[in-house]
């Protein structure tokens, strides 16, 4: 019964973590270099651009254009589903990895930092896939909005 109260206590420590501290990351470092070395070029300017996305600050954007998506039964969902798995079993394992380094930390410094190192790789694919469900997902809506609208 300890085992499984501890389980399930490290566990919602660790979404914790890997949602408010990860995703932080992610949403205020990682995209907006993105954004900006894209030269307002990327799928998300252009169909910001076309009005395809909403102007509400409060609503996700990345979320809006899924919703579209689902509505159209386009047939990127299952790779825009699949990036996103990836990314979060990327995400996971970038926590996984930084505890385990802290831990062995303790015992063998050189362990850690190779654990750290890894730990590192694995947040530039969670924020490599992240960036490339989003650009697949609004570069899916642009291309479906602007098919159907007359020119």
């Amino acid at each position: 019964m300890i085992f499984v109260v501890v389980t399930l206590i490290v566990s919602v420590i660790i979404k914790q973590l890997s949602h408010d501290v990860l995703n932080w990351l992610y949403n205020n470092l990682a995209r907006p270099r993105k954004l900006r070395s894209g030269h307002a070029d990327t799928w998300f300017d252009r169909a910001n651009k076309a009005g395809l996305l909403p102007q509400d600050p409060k609503r996700s954007k990345y979320e809006h254009a899924l919703g579209e998506l689902r509505k159209m039964h386009d047939a990127v969902l299952p790779q825009i589903t699949l990036l996103q798995v990836q990314s979060k079993l990327a995400r996971s394992m970038t926590l996984v990895l930084i505890v385990f380094a802290g831990l062995l930390g303790i015992y063998n410094w050189v362990l850690a930092v190779c654990l750290f190192l890894a730990a590192g790789f694995m947040l530039k694919i969670f924020f490599d896939l992240r960036w490339q469900a989003s650009e697949t997902a609004y570069g899916a809506l642009y291309d479906a909005r602007t098919k159907t609208q007359p020119r």
